[in-house]
């Protein structure tokens, strides 16, 4: 189990940080970046293999998520200056960078942007950018609210309420972009589990897909959702109410928030392994998905505007190595988005694992993932 703690901003902003081994400067640290809609507890069903390569889990809510303050506007490049915060504050010089979903692409974001602090970067069933030709210029903190303050130790046992039942598991990766900026405000509570299954489908967008022979997924097309620069149609082997979800995200918060008001939840965005896997060591969803739900929609959407608009940052700037892990079969982040991004990214490695899908990628994919960052990184 992680311990937690409050990480001052400043301007009244704070930041919920896990960390599995406080003090432990023989281990390497790996920033974990949660799901949509999860909380930031690190990933338990791959805590024993982390232990074994000496690895220390570090990590943090997302604002708008458990206890993160909100951040309308925020996009994809801020995850850096809230990883920076976080590495800062923990003494941590050099690190790591590690998610899933959408929480691979705040990862690359991250990678992109902090350079040679990043050892090397995994994104699990990541979103490629919707439109990479966009400007990427970096956001601008504020220097008197974003600076990191001592941190107040806090309870972890508090955040980690009990599971939600059966349903809250199947929509676990919901969905997740958000607009754009730095002010980290109120989160704005929200309604039922059963509307936030909604994010879930947007999720969709955050995985890997097909098989190595078939590209129809990249194929060019000129639909709104083509990435610029040759690249493919982003919403293309999303599930519909997956893709509804993420259409209304490109229009902004606004029509994001209408249509989760009406958006239902689709089971079939998981295939029968990720619901297999839900049922068995990825039933840790629950403990990370019902917190994230609990205070509301508001991140999610947020999750949801900023994969769906410009992130801020180009991932094809990461110096450090990247390993890209994809199910062939995920209905959430079609493989599309992994292959784009390993033929955008000079240091990018792609693993399309046969069968697997959203969830079920994380068991057959995960372990090996890990031993190949500490290995990337230099570990013995």
């Amino acid at each position: 189990m992680a311990k937690e703690f409050e990480l001052a901003l400043g301007g009244g902003r704070r930041l919920r940080v896990y960390d599995t081994a406080p003090g432990d400067t023989g281990r390497l640290p790996v920033l974990w970046h949660h799901g949509t809609p999860n909380i930031g507890s690190p990933p338990e069903p791959l805590f024993d293999t982390a232990d074994r390569l000496g690895l220390r889990w570090v990590s943090y809510d997302r604002p708008g998520y458990g206890g993160s303050t909100a951040a309308p506007g925020r996009n994809l490049a801020l995850s850096a200056a809230w990883a920076r915060h976080v590495a800062d504050a923990l003494g941590l010089e050099r690190f790591a960078v590690m998610g899933h979903s959408g929480g691979g692409s705040h990862a690359l974001a991250s990678a992109a942007l902090l350079g040679t602090r990043v050892l090397a970067a995994i994104s699990i069933a990541g979103l490629a950018p919707r439109d990479p030709s966009a400007p990427t210029g970096p956001p601008t903190p504020s220097a008197a609210t974003d600076r990191p303050q001592t941190p107040s130790p806090s309870a972890t046992a508090d955040r980690l309420q009990a599971p939600l039942a059966s349903a809250a598991t199947d929509r676990t990766e919901a969905s997740a972009r958000s607009a754009t900026g730095d002010r980290l405000q109120a989160p704005a509570p929200s309604a039922t589990a059963d509307r936030l299954q909604t994010s879930a489908s947007s999720a969709a967008t955050a995985g890997r897909s097909g098989a190595p022979a078939q590209r129809d997924t990249d194929r060019l097309t000129g639909r709104s959702g083509v990435a610029g620069g040759g690249g493919f149609d982003w919403f293309a082997g999303m599930t519909p109410t997956g893709e509804a979800a993420l259409r209304a995200a490109c229009e902004g918060r606004a029509a994001r928030e209408r249509h989760e008001a009406t958006a239902e939840y689709d089971p079939e965005m998981f295939t029968p392994e990720d619901h297999a896997a839900l049922r068995g060591e990825w039933s840790w969803f629950d403990s990370v998905v019902g917190p994230a739900v609990s205070g509301g929609p508001g991140g999610a959407i947020d999750d949801d505007v900023a994969y769906a608009t410009p992130w801020g940052c180009d991932p094809a700037v990461v110096t450090a190595p990247i390993l890209l892990v994809h199910g062939d079969r995920d209905r959430v982040v079609p493989h599309a988005h992994g292959r784009w991004l390993a033929d955008r990214c000079p240091t990018a490695e792609l693993r399309l694992l046969p069968g697997e899908g959203h969830i079920s990628v994380l068991g057959a994919g995960g372990p090996s993932a890990l031993e190949w960052l500490a290995e990337a990184a230099g570990r013995p």
